[in-house]
């Protein structure tokens, strides 16, 4: 399918999203970088720097404006979408250099790092683990914490859940995301740490909330993710969610489960800005 036309249908699809009562946004532009900013309800100094999915070939902030009031309003934060730049017109790391972009001007703007949370759904999940990777590789400011949504974090895409989930996966395909991981990558390979961030080095990141549906071919991602950053010393919680396919979340307001994982997410989000760090992986 042409990228043009799936670019439309993931923002037709954005009928089937709840903004919830109140949800208000504007668009803003940062380092840059256009994009919007969505809040619910009064707001604090916190921010959600959320990054939407699509596979780095599609989506936009639009895409993702109404799941993010759902956000702001279970953290009462703002939260900004940037519309980084998309494969295959701007392959990596395009999306990576406006990721790091939108932060520095966030920072520059005074926004105080410990009360700015990053974090994104499928693509968009890999992109904000990359981008805290190269935060650390810098020297520049952590964010307080990382909420992953979905995240696709291996695009080598060999994972076991490839085969043991395809089944079950009522949206994803091996295939479609082979052809996605292509067009980003361009001439880069798929193995390299900032485009398949699961392979770097994950020492030192903020502590990281993942959230996953079992019937999803990438849940491996995130059951391999939450391994990792376990083992480099990261505090890091893996919450799995019974029958649920990738991003359910985007059904916050119809679905119970989607709901419950809106709300568990508003919380880590809530307690990383108020600086309440305690363990998570106990």
């Amino acid at each position: 399918m042409p990228y043009g036309v799936q670019r439309a249908t993931a923002l037709a699809a954005t009928n089937l999203c709840i903004a919830p009562a109140g949800m208000q946004y504007r668009a803003i532009e940062l380092g840059g970088v256009a994009g919007e900013a969505v809040s619910v309800g009064n707001t604090d100094d916190g921010t959600l720097l959320w990054f939407h999915g699509g596979g780095y070939c599609v989506g936009s902030s639009q895409t993702d404006r109404a799941p993010a009031g759902q956000f702001s309003k279970a953290s009462a934060t703002r939260v900004i979408l940037p519309d980084y730049r998309l494969a295959p017109e701007h392959p990596h790391p395009a999306a990576l250099e406006d990721a790091l972009s939108v932060y520095r001007a966030l920072i520059d703007q005074q926004q105080d790092p410990s009360k700015l949370v990053i974090g994104g759904d499928s693509a968009g999940g890999g992109l904000a683990l990359a981008l805290a990777i190269t935060l650390r590789e810098q020297g520049l400011p952590l964010p307080a914490g990382m909420a992953l949504f979905s995240p696709w974090v291996d695009l080598r895409n060999v994972l076991d859940s490839h085969r043991s989930r395809a089944a079950a996966d009522p949206w994803l395909t091996s295939k479609m995301l082979n052809n996605w991981a292509a067009a980003y990558c361009g001439n880069q390979p798929v193995d390299l740490p900032t485009c398949s961030p699961l392979l770097a080095d994950l020492h030192d990141l903020p502590a990281t909330l993942i959230q996953v549906g079992e019937c999803e071919i990438l849940l491996d991602d995130s059951v391999e993710l939450d391994k990792k950053l376990r083992a480099s010393g990261v505090n890091s919680e893996l919450q799995i969610f019974d029958d649920m396919w990738h991003v359910f979340f985007l059904q916050a307001g119809l679905l119970s489960q989607a709901d419950n994982a809106v709300a568990a997410m508003g919380a880590f989000i809530r307690q990383q800005i108020d600086g309440e760090r305690e363990a998570i992986n106990n």
